[in-house]
Parts: C-alpha cells; structure tokens; sequence
C-alpha cells in the first residue's frame, strides 16, 4: 500500500489550511486538527506504524506544552505541532523542526527587538534591561509582545526537518 504519499500529501494539506486560517483569523480550529489527527492515525495503522505516531504525538505536544506554559506559544500551536508530529511519527525530526521554529522564533524576535528600539544599539541594551527587570519583578515587560501567524512557522519547520532528515542527515 502506498502510506507514505498520502502522508505526505496529509502533511501538506495541514501546513497550507492552518496557515491560511491562522493568517487570515489568528486561529487554527480544532476540528480541522481533530479530522487531520483522525486521518494521520488511520493511515499509521494501516502501514503499521500506529505506536510511533502516537509516541511522537505525544513527545511533540509535552515539548510545545512547555513553551506555552511561559507563554511563547498558543494553544493551537501546541496542538498543531502534536498532530502534526503524528503525521510524521518520527520524534528524532520533531526534534529538529522545533529547533527550528525556536531559531525562527528567534529571529523574529530579534528583528522585533531591533524596530522597536529605532535601530538604535543603545535603545536595545535599554529595552534588553528593562524586559529583564520586568521579568524578575514580575512586573511587565520593557519590549512589546510579538504577535504572529505561527502555524506557517511551524509548518515550515516541520517540512525543513524532515528534508534534512532524509537528505542531509545518516
């Protein structure tokens, strides 16, 4: 049977809608995880490939879990990252696509960081300061709050990781 195509296809499928929705609402809808969850799992059962789908899924949410709970992430972005996780059953590649997304997260930030202070360097260290002590304070923070479409993000790294994988990686 020809699983892996149609996985692949599925991976697709989920990284083009919830980044379209994502973009357009700011919002990935559960019942669209839920269909594609559904759909991913049936197809690991079918190429007998169902535990590592389900380990995977797992060991993917618990790791996004992790950043959402210090507030970096939402919670469709957790649970995007675990079914898409599920479609891949692979935790090595998962891994990777989220050293990915953090290094994106990253950047983004930086560029952020950069426009907020008039791409000033000493406007940065002040901004970089004040963020830390309102950090320890607890008292808020001296940079704006980013928001932006993740699921793209996401998708992308996921997609990255898994070329490197098989092209790059032994």
């Amino acid at each position: 049977m020809m699983i892996e195509p149609l996985l692949l296809l599925l991976l697709g499928f989920a990284v083009a809608y919830t980044s379209y929705t994502d973009f357009k609402y700011f919002k990935i809808y559960n019942k669209v995880l839920l269909f594609i969850l559904g759909l991913a799992i049936m197809l690991h059962v079918l190429q007998g490939t169902w535990r590592a789908s389900i380990e995977t899924l797992a060991v993917s949410f618990t790791i996004f879990f992790v950043i959402y709970l210090i507030k970096m992430t939402s919670a469709g972005d957790v649970k995007l990252f675990a079914v898409l996780g599920s479609i891949t059953a692979d935790i090595r590649m998962m891994g990777l696509a989220f050293i990915l997304y953090m290094t994106g997260h990253l950047l983004i930030g930086i560029v952020h960081l950069v426009k907020q202070a008039d791409y000033k360097p000493g406007q940065i260290l002040t901004l970089l300061i004040q963020d830390v002590r309102g950090f320890v304070s607890k008292t808020g923070s001296g940079i704006q709050p980013v928001r932006f479409p993740a699921a793209f993000l996401i998708g992308m790294s996921v997609i990255v990781a898994g070329v490197v994988q098989k092209f790059f990686m032994v």
